[in-house]
């Protein structure tokens, strides 16, 4: 009996080190063991750290040199005998985290195609200045003034006003006399009873107020003579974005812009008369697209068709929708060498 057990553990013992040195396969309906997840500690947004930034009870690992180097508020801070050249963890109070998180991030990567946005470029242009950071402080104003200069090429929108205002507070605060004076433009095309209901009159400074004021009556004084007058606006567009606003808020001045397409549409039937040139022909085109103007467009077009010498080399002809040019070109197809005209 005794021995019948010894032999059969040792049978045991031969089955287990065979199935140790046999290969493992592994079968589909075998559930596949999760590997150990190692315990590893995020790493920080900015390596080779060496003090902390707390804002809003979170840390920001930065290193103090590229901070001094970038701000001379940050090498203050680090390198003169304040309380903070000696602390860890350097708290920063009214500080919103992801806001200096974006600036921090802008600093390290002054070259990185980081996107700022509306939602975002206020805070960073506040914190750039307050800690002078010329090369972010630079990308904020710019991108101010790209958004301010692509406003004026589109139609103008009353849910535009406080965006606008934004930014001429913001010019105003941080003294940017380029951004203001865009801005005030801006604003100088909206009726003056839009503006105080939007509360722009109470958010500027009286100057800013009496400056917006009198660029509008400057306008105003402009778009009236050319249209009383049956003259061309030096910029047609500018001048029918400020009738365009002047319907807002401005009943009396609702036929305005149907007497201004008269006025261009006859510029085009007129154009020896009026000295209408290609660059202003264009200018036409591109105002009757924008502003949906039919009756101009299709005058304009009708000219533009009869131009031999109309094409792209002309100020603004890249502005010209596909469907304009088309149908440029098919009118073009239809007429005689007599038909055509020089600018």
């Amino acid at each position: 009996m005794m021995a019948r057990e010894r032999k059969h553990r040792k049978l045991e013992e031969v089955m287990s080190d065979s199935q140790e040195n046999e290969p493992y396969v592994y079968s589909e309906n075998q559930e596949e063991e999760p590997e150990p997840q190692s315990e590893e500690k995020p790493r920080p947004l900015f390596p080779q750290t060496d003090v902390i930034l707390e804002v809003e009870g979170r840390p920001i690992h930065v290193n103090k040199q590229t901070l001094a180097d970038s701000s001379p508020v940050f090498k203050r801070m680090f390198e003169s005998d304040f309380k903070e050249k000696h602390m860890s963890t350097v708290p920063l109070p009214d500080k919103k985290y992801e806001d200096f998180e974006k600036f921090v991030f802008l600093i390290y990567n002054p070259g990185h195609q980081f996107q700022i946005t509306n939602d975002t470029v206020l805070a960073l242009l506040s914190l750039a200045v307050e800690y002078q950071v010329t090369a972010v402080q630079n990308r904020c104003e710019s991108f101010l003034t790209s958004e301010l200069e692509q406003a004026k090429r589109h139609k103008m929108d009353p849910n535009d006003i406080p965006t606008v205002l934004s930014y001429a507070e913001c010019a105003e605060r941080y003294d940017l006399s380029s951004i203001l004076q865009l801005a005030v433009d801006l604003l100088a095309r909206y009726d003056v009873n839009l503006l105080k209901q939007e509360g722009v009159k109470d958010h500027v400074t009286g100057e800013v107020w009496t400056d917006i004021l009198e660029k509008r009556n400057s306008l105003l004084t402009t778009c009236l003579a050319n249209v009383a007058g049956n003259g061309l606006a030096a910029d047609v567009t500018a001048t029918l974005e400020l009738i365009s606003s002047m319907e807002y808020g401005s009943p009396v001045n609702s036929n305005l812009m149907e007497k201004y397409e008269s006025l261009l549409s006859n510029a085009c039937k007129y154009y020896n008369r009026y000295n209408l040139t290609l660059n202003q022909l264009v200018d036409l085109i591109v105002a009757g697209e924008r502003f949906k103007l039919l009756t101009l467009l299709s005058s304009a077009i009708e000219l533009a068709s009869k131009c031999a010498n109309f094409g792209s080399f002309i100020r603004r002809y890249h502005e010209i929708s596909d469907r304009s040019k088309l149908r440029i070109a098919e009118q073009k197809l239809r007429l005689s060498k007599s038909d055509f005209v020089h600018l």
